[in-house]
């Protein structure tokens, strides 16, 4: 059996096995569902402004902008999204990634969330562990098992039966906060016990070298161009191998990228959206878990590798297309200076990111579209 056949064949078993099961598919820009309805079924609903508040009695699997959950969710939740609320219980898990999450029902087993800022508010139940990563964490939940946090800025406060981990830049232990269990933070600042707090484990400290560097305000024009010139060198590393072992698809890809920036836009703009809500959906069956995290790795892959592709095509935008290996790293050691130093502008350095993950993911997908097309002619 040929390598396509057999990726037909899966991609058609990945969605008729699904479909054994019955489910309700609803899509749109706007979404609202009213709480006197019923979902009997599993729910997938995708768009960009989205409202439930109707009972689901199966699963409930949500992708969109801004999404708010008032309804009832019998078993697991998978949300992903912009801004996302959810008032709502779930009576299994609830997956959810999102920029700002704020969660307010109450969870029958687990939570694993990932986001910018999140808040987990003290009308919050979990009855089985609480997994959070991300920027900004305040959690003030009742947790009926164990507590794992990974952030920047992490406040911990309500009722903890198990053990919690934190690893943070900050924490904050929050009064009249009761641990069960024990409490280990790992930080580079000082983790104070206020007096009303109850830890009735053991309570540990260490310090991570992971946040030991000092804020950028602080650490000066020295300390920034060392900074930049570390990233420089680790992603010119990288960029000269790929250009060594994957010479002619490393070109063609960059080369996509200034003979059709807007498709490459466009495209780009298309796969951001749609790997995450794949993602999503892979998760909601057993099978679907393994795919779906070699998706989201596939995904993190390729936004590093964005970086390398625009920053060679900048510089053969600059200094002409190159003939040989040789040239293709002098023009790529160019255009990668000169987006470092665009990223160090706080201006522009968001821009300057979203359009080299835009053009990247674009260039990849239509150079990769392009090449299946002539092999097929």
């Amino acid at each position: 059996m040929s390598r396509n056949k057999f990726l037909l064949i899966f991609l058609i078993s990945l969605f008729l096995i699904p479909g054994i099961f019955s489910f309700e598919l609803k899509t749109g820009g706007e979404i609202y569902v009213p709480s006197d309805r019923v979902v009997d079924d599993d729910f997938y609903v995708s768009g960009g402004e989205i409202i439930i508040e109707a009972e689901v009695d199966g699963d409930l699997v949500v992708a969109g902008g801004d999404i708010e959950l008032k309804g009832k969710t019998m078993e697991d939740s998978t949300i992903a999204g912009g801004n996302i609320r959810i008032s709502g219980s779930t009576g299994d898990d609830l997956r959810i990634a999102g920029g700002n999450i704020r969660i307010e029902g109450d969870v029958g087993d687990d939570v694993f969330a990932v986001g910018g800022q999140i808040n987990v508010t003290q009308d919050t139940k979990v009855g089985g562990n609480l997994i959070i990563s991300g920027g900004t964490i305040i959690t003030k939940a009742e947790v009926g098992e164990n507590v794992s946090i990974n952030g920047g800025r992490v406040q911990l406060g309500g009722l903890i039966s198990g053990d919690v981990n934190i690893n943070a830049g900050e924490i904050e232990i929050l009064p009249n906060t009761i641990i069960k269990g024990n409490l280990n933070c790992t930080s580079s600042n000082e983790v104070e016990i206020p007096e009303s707090t109850e830890v009735r484990g053991e309570f540990t400290q260490e310090a991570s070298r992971r946040f030991l560097r000092l804020p950028r305000e602080r650490r000066g024009l020295r300390g920034r161009v060392i900074s930049n010139l570390r990233k420089y060198l680790v992603a010119f590393f990288i960029g000269v191998i790929l250009i060594l072992v994957l010479e002619k698809p490393i070109k063609s890809v960059s080369q996509r990228i200034v003979e059709y920036p807007l498709a490459s836009i466009l495209f780009g703009l298309l796969f951001i959206i749609l790997i995450p809500i794949a993602s999503a959906l892979l998760l909601v069956t057993i099978i679907g878990i393994p795919f779906a995290i070699i998706l989201f790795l596939l995904y993190l892959m390729a936004l590093y590798l964005s970086k390398i592709l625009v920053s060679l095509a900048i510089g053969e935008g600059i200094i002409g297309k190159s003939k040989n290996k040789l040239g293709l790293i002098l023009a790529f050691g160019l255009g990668l200076l000169i987006w470092v130093i665009l990223r160090s502008i706080p201006v522009i350095r968001f821009l300057i990111g979203l359009l080299t993950v835009l053009f990247g993911f674009g260039a990849f997908f239509t150079g990769f579209r392009r090449k299946k097309k002539k092999k097929g002619i």
